[in-house]
């Protein structure tokens, strides 16, 4: 999280990133929804309201976050997929 903040130009302070950390855990937990969809957001956003973050801010941290787990979700299929090809191609080789 504190990757998010560096990019986005602000300096959080370790209080800040627990208590965004501690929101997401709990919203995630109250409302169960497949993949997070919105909990992950209202966490963030209620953080860092709370905080009194811009809202410019909550925006952008909730975008960059989400692109970043569909970036590592997508390289994690990518990766399957080679794999799984590469099996294929061994097996018909052999």
């Amino acid at each position: 999280m504190y990757a998010i903040f560096a990019i986005l130009g602000y300096d959080p302070s370790m209080a800040d990133i627990i208590t965004i950390a501690g929101a997401i855990a709990v919203s995630a937990s109250v409302f169960f929804m497949p993949a997070g969809l919105g909990v992950n957001e209202l966490g963030i956003a209620s953080a860092l309201t709370i905080l009194g973050y811009p809202a410019a801010l909550i925006i952008s941290f909730s975008v960059v976050r989400r692109a970043s787990v569909i970036f590592w979700a997508l390289l994690g299929v990518a990766l399957h997929a080679t794999v799984t090809v590469a099996k294929k191609l061994a097996v018909s080789r052999a």
